[in-house]
């Protein structure tokens, strides 16, 4: 079980890495949304490229409420717990086992 241990520890830093990138880019397209931007822009193209996919499935569920979109905050207050709750407790449990 040890040696498992030691395989899962880097892939569980990986998947903490990529939900605070995954946060940071939410907050930053909600940032970015209290501004007229070009959308042609290459910089917010690959932003909501990235964050389209994930917002839009949000938006199924909770629709935004008149001006106000909730969804970029949904998501990464989504990121943060599962990055502070899940992925930390799968990481002490590893701790624990090596």
């Amino acid at each position: 079980m040890a040696i498992l241990g030691y395989f899962v520890r880097p892939l569980l830093s990986i998947a903490s890495l990529l939900l605070w990138v995954a946060f940071f880019l939410f907050l930053l397209r909600g940032l970015l949304s209290w501004f007229p931007l070009d959308p042609r822009d290459r910089w917010i193209r690959a932003i909501s490229d990235i964050t389209d996919p994930v917002l839009d499935r949000i938006r199924r569920v909770i629709p935004p409420l008149g001006t106000v979109d909730l969804s970029p905050m949904i998501a990464g207050l989504l990121c943060w717990f599962l990055n502070v709750s899940v992925i930390r407790f799968l990481q002490d449990l590893v701790r624990r086992s090596l």
